[in-house]
């Protein structure tokens, strides 16, 4: 018999089928579950403390977001780290075929490997990661179990940086109107060569204008 905790979700608890399951995190964002062949096992998970922590504003932070293009076929990243009062922009793509079928959560995670690799570059200790898909804090506490190429080679550079740099994740709710998601969710989308509003444009240009 299979036992399926959900720690967080519509209603927290632990549920006898899938389905019950299923119904309390069906496009729920920041979902946290888990199955389980007993229930001591299900409960020690329930027990685990689900707390976002104090977020130390002192910290350098950074902002990541992924995008997809149906047209070039590729993924790509935007986002940006500050530090030192400094911002620093990060963008890029990919084709990997392993990827494609991830779409923009490929972005979003590659962008993810790239603030750790950046920072790490530039010599910062910790940080402050903001994202909005679940699975970039998710794969790499091990509460998702990273079972696609994608997860694996992100969960394998995650925990490899992880001696090098202090990551805290930070979720955001995308399309919100917070600053640092919009602009990375801009940027991303350039790097793929999707189509920006007007304001979009304006908003970049201006964020550019405080990088320079």
């Amino acid at each position: 018999m299979k036992y399926y905790a959900v720690r967080a979700g519509k209603n927290p608890g632990i549920y006898e089928t899938w389905s019950e399951c299923r119904e309390q995190i069906y496009q729920y964002s920041g979902a946290v579950f888990k199955s389980f062949d007993t229930i001591t096992d299900a409960k020690k998970f329930m027990e685990k403390e689900v707390s976002p922590g104090v977020i130390n504003s002192e910290l350098p932070f950074a902002f990541i977001d992924g995008s997809y293009s149906t047209k070039n076929e590729i993924y790509g990243y935007g986002g940006y780290i500050f530090t030192c009062d400094r911002y620093y922009i990060i963008q890029g793509t990919g084709n990997n075929p392993e990827y494609l079928s991830d779409r923009n959560i490929s972005g979003e995670v590659l962008g993810a490997l790239q603030v750790m690799y950046t920072a790490h570059k530039m010599e910062i200790p910790e940080i402050n990661l903001y994202y909005d898909y679940s699975g970039i804090e998710q794969w790499v506490s091990g509460d998702w179990k990273a079972k696609t190429p994608l997860s694996r080679y992100y969960k394998q550079y995650a925990d490899l940086m992880s001696e090098f740099i202090t990551v805290h994740f930070v979720k955001v709710k995308g399309h919100t109107g917070i600053e640092g998601n919009e602009i990375a969710d801009c940027l991303a989308k350039e790097a793929v060569g999707a189509k920006l509003r007007k304001k979009d444009k304006e908003a970049l240009r201006l964020f550019r204008e405080k990088c320079s």
